[in-house]
């Protein structure tokens, strides 16, 4: 069983193609646990279309950090999994996403991170091919390569390692370092499973001196776990 942990934050016209990508799946192994952040609006009708999504709703604004973790929460809990996956409310997902982890779990069973590449949906209606690598802990130091709507973790090893709630940009980046350091063993898969819009973001700043700060400090924050 795979769980899918979407947060949604002023995303909700784009909630048809996260569903519509996971009812598309060439496997019915998989649950969606829909976390609602935004209380301006009421999504937990959409339990209606499949009998595999779940939403959830407190009427507060907690960030996405926070309703990662309790999706890792719940997905060793009440909706008990084997894999949690993390995607953006303004993702969709490749039919064959999901049948990719188990094939490759199939093939690697200690494997306990798997990513793979992306397709960018640009504002132009372009489209650009987000390639990853092999996974090697001295080139994710530097950047980060890994696509977080591609990536799928073993839900019992998740459950130790939660993201960091304080961070607003760049916590999968931190938290895939804090997975290393816990033991976690990557698997890279190089074909794309996810599209994933790159002009809906909901992050307020995202250039200027701000920007380059918050960045600074995620990176120094990094490196400081390895000291």
């Amino acid at each position: 069983m795979i769980n899918i942990i979407v947060p949604n934050y002023n995303h909700q016209t784009y909630l048809p193609d996260v569903i519509n990508g996971m009812i598309d799946q060439v496997t019915a192994q998989w649950r969606l646990l829909l976390y609602n952040d935004d209380p301006a609006v009421d999504i937990k009708d959409l339990r209606l279309i499949d009998g595999r999504i779940h939403t959830f709703a407190d009427q507060m604004n907690k960030g996405q950090s926070t309703r990662f973790n309790q999706g890792i929460k719940d997905s060793n809990g009440e909706f008990k999994s084997d894999w949690v996956c993390f995607m953006g409310a303004d993702d969709i997902a490749m039919s064959w996403k999901l049948n990719t982890i188990l094939d490759t779990h199939w093939h690697d069973p200690d494997a306990d991170v798997i990513y793979t590449d992306a397709v960018q949906l640009c504002g132009n209606h372009k489209r650009e091919y987000i390639k990853s690598r092999t996974f090697e802990i001295e080139d994710l130091k530097k950047a980060n390569f890994i696509v977080a709507s591609t990536v799928a973790v073993k839900a019992e090893f998740a459950k130790d390692v939660l993201f960091d709630e304080d961070i607003v940009y760049g916590e999968d980046w931190l938290w895939y370092h804090k997975l290393y350091l816990a033991g976690a063993r990557f698997k890279y898969v190089p074909i794309p499973t996810i599209y994933y819009r790159d002009y809906t973001s909901n992050i307020k700043v995202r250039y200027g001196v701000e920007w380059i700060e918050q960045k600074k400090q995620l990176w120094h924050k990094i490196q400081e776990l390895y000291k």
